[in-house]
């Protein structure tokens, strides 16, 4: 009896394991939702307005056209997130000297040449060296900034940056596009321009140089693919296809007008979703009542005779020329201005002029009496910069404060040059001056943001290149 009852212990313990090993192997129940899966492939084609100059990190500061091409081409030591924060790409880490004037960096070992040669600290040196010679495009002032750090090689994948003083923004500058030494050393730097290598680059980013496009002679896109020896994470899209045309192709309306509501109100030089952005800044609202108040206590009446356009006490019309981009949206965006200055009674005269001309020509000279000008070239002076939204005010930059506002606009920024040298030793702090300078110049700048543009793509399933 007792031998019977072990055997039925025995055959329900392995009954047991039978009925516990065939329920794990269930499928598990999914009480959540299926979500899509990205799966690599397919092509994604973008206009771009102007044309292809050069693919060249060096020489494309000025074409922005290029610039979009450059950045997925070309990687820099560090890149920037959404909040404009730096990031790792081709670094692999970084180190700061305590008293924040010494950077070390090294290269990830698998960086490599989309031909298959190691990305080294040479590559590097010689961008920068390259970036200072008369055959860069770069601005002065960035080439000045170069020329005062010393670049030291440690070893073929790690270098150190020699600052003379601490600059927390440093690192803005470190997003450059790095070039490949063994393909360029040997193309003097006044003959860059004109090397082979700017219609076929080659660089260590996500995608790879595949064929232009050309149409009856003409350049009219650029064909990227992606690159099976980049070091990071190989993209979902495949193909990535740049058509140029020259102008835009959308009459455009100022904000929910003229830029069908891809635009948001700007009122500050730092970009909203910057680690840097202040929203406790002054905001000036649109409000033609006091601002006809504020005529009237200046002397500016409507003639007793009739007219629509204010005058003083000797009878001089309140009337003032603005400049502004002969291109049809900024057109439009300037006869809207030139409108609500007229509901009040000021006169307005539109001038239009190639943005260039605009610039180099009646900015830099103040040959204006008010301009409406788009942050294109023209954004380096709100110090935006081409990599990072920041608006370091730092002696490093002084110069540049110096040269745009005053000479542009006529405005002096020393009211922010305390606060701004304040910042330069760490990040918190440099966050705090930040906000100390948007405050003073919503105060005392007579730069005025009009709107801040922000783009949506749609791409039909059987579109192709």
């Amino acid at each position: 009896m007792k031998q019977l009852r072990w055997q039925i212990l025995v055959v329900v313990v392995a009954l047991g394991i039978v009925a516990v090993l065939l329920f794990s192997q269930q499928t598990p129940s999914i009480t959540g939702p299926i979500l899509p899966q990205p799966e690599q492939g397919g092509v994604y084609t973008e206009g771009l307005v102007g044309a292809l100059g050069r693919l060249n990190p060096l020489l494309d500061w000025n074409n922005s056209a290029d610039r979009d091409v450059d950045r997925l081409v070309f990687s820099g030591l560090v890149k920037f997130d959404e909040r404009g924060l730096p990031r790792a790409d081709l670094a692999a880490a970084w180190g700061v000297a305590q008293d924040g004037t010494e950077y070390n960096f090294s290269i990830r070992p698998n960086a490599v040449w989309q031909d298959g040669e190691p990305v080294t600290s040479d590559d590097v040196i010689f961008t920068i060296d390259r970036m200072k010679s008369a055959g860069s495009l770069y601005p002065q002032d960035v080439k000045d900034m170069w020329g005062k750090i010393e670049v030291t090689k440690l070893n073929d994948k790690t270098l150190k940056f020699k600052l003379t003083e601490p600059w927390v923004p440093f690192m803005d500058y470190l997003a450059f596009g790095v070039l490949p030494k063994h393909l360029l050393e040997s193309v003097p730097p006044d003959q860059m321009e004109k090397a082979d290598f700017n219609l076929k680059p080659v660089g260590s980013g996500p995608y790879k140089f595949d064929h232009l496009l050309v149409e009856g002679g003409k350049i009219t896109g650029v064909v990227l693919t992606i690159s099976t020896n980049y070091y990071g994470k190989a993209p979902f899209i495949e193909q990535v296809v740049f058509r140029y045309f020259p102008t835009s192709a959308e009459a455009l309306d100022m904000i929910n007008t003229f830029l069908q509501g891809q635009a948001i109100v700007e009122d500050s030089p730092i970009l909203p979703n910057s680690w840097a952005y202040y929203d406790g800044t002054e905001h000036f609202q649109y409000d033609p009542e006091t601002a006809v108040t504020l005529l009237k206590g200046e002397g500016f009446v409507l003639p007793a005779s009739g007219g629509d356009v204010r005058a003083d006490k000797d009878n001089v019309s309140l009337s003032f020329t603005l400049l502004h981009p002969d291109d049809q949206t900024h057109t439009k965006i300037a006869e809207t201005i030139r409108d609500e200055w007229a509901a009040i009674g000021v006169h307005v005269d539109l001038q239009a002029m190639p943005y260039d001309k605009l610039v180099l020509d009646s900015l830099t000279s103040r040959k204006y009496q008010a301009a409406l000008v788009m942050p294109k070239s023209y954004r380096r002076c709100l110090s935006l910069s081409r990599f990072i939204p920041t608006a370091s005010t730092h002696r490093c930059r002084a110069f540049k404060w110096e040269r745009c506002t005053s000479r542009r606009t006529g405005w002096r920024p020393s009211q922010v040059g305390t606060c701004s040298r304040a910042g330069r030793w760490s990040r918190r702090k440099f966050q705090r001056s930040h906000h100390s300078f948007e405050n003073n110049l919503a105060k005392v700048s007579n730069l005025r943001k009009v709107y801040l543009c922000y783009y949506s793509f749609m791409r039909s399933n059987n579109e192709q290149p």
